[in-house]
């Protein structure tokens, strides 16, 4: 269910903009080019004055004694006290290149936009214990994903990202956009287009 993904500009070469504007705040570098993990910084987009802003942020919500929570399902995001206030004053995306799914055999698969364009990621965030962290938003798969894992990202199309992070009333339609067909890769490079 998205225990990884990437942020590559080698991979994707329009995240050029997000990582230059986190250099110039001298915040490189300090995420693997392949895959990020729970509990890692990463890069997020929040919202700012008049753009999308880049900013770093740690991968998961903080869980007492337990792992982070890294994931929060777009059916129940509004209702769950854990992401409820998040969700309506705190979202966030998460670019990315690439995410990684592994199916029933444990075999990893990369899901990547057919066309190299960035993935944008749903997401909330919110400080807890001391940090800056976010949690991905998961969907129910969708038929370029399901073979593999039956949840997936909930992808926000490049035109509904200000949508996303500054207007709560269209968060509802949003948790139940249509998802757009990937490619995918096997993590030994067979390239499979389902």
């Amino acid at each position: 269910m998205c225990g990884r993904f990437q942020f590559s500009v080698n991979q994707c070469p329009a995240l050029q903009p997000i990582r230059s504007r986190l250099a110039q705040q001298q915040a490189l570098p300090c995420w693997p080019d392949d895959q990020i993990a729970p509990s890692d910084r990463a890069p997020v987009l929040v919202a700012g004055a008049a753009e999308p802003t880049p900013a770093l942020m740690t991968w998961g919500f903080p869980w007492p004694g337990r792992q982070p929570v890294i994931h929060a399902r777009a059916e129940t995001l509004l209702e769950r006290p854990m992401f409820r206030d998040a969700a309506v004053q705190r979202r966030c995306i998460v670019p990315a290149s690439a995410f990684y799914e592994r199916d029933h055999a444990r075999q990893q698969f990369r899901f990547s936009m057919q066309d190299r364009q960035p993935l944008y990621m749903a997401a909330v965030w919110d400080k807890r214990s001391g940090m800056d962290c976010f949690c991905i938003i998961t969907t129910e798969a969708n038929d370029s994903v399901r073979p593999t894992h039956g949840r997936m990202p909930l992808l926000l199309p490049p035109d509904r990202l200000a949508l996303w992070l500054l207007d709560s009333a269209s968060v509802p339609a949003l948790l139940h956009a249509t998802q757009p067909s990937l490619e995918s890769t096997r993590a030994d490079g067979q390239l499979q287009l389902w």
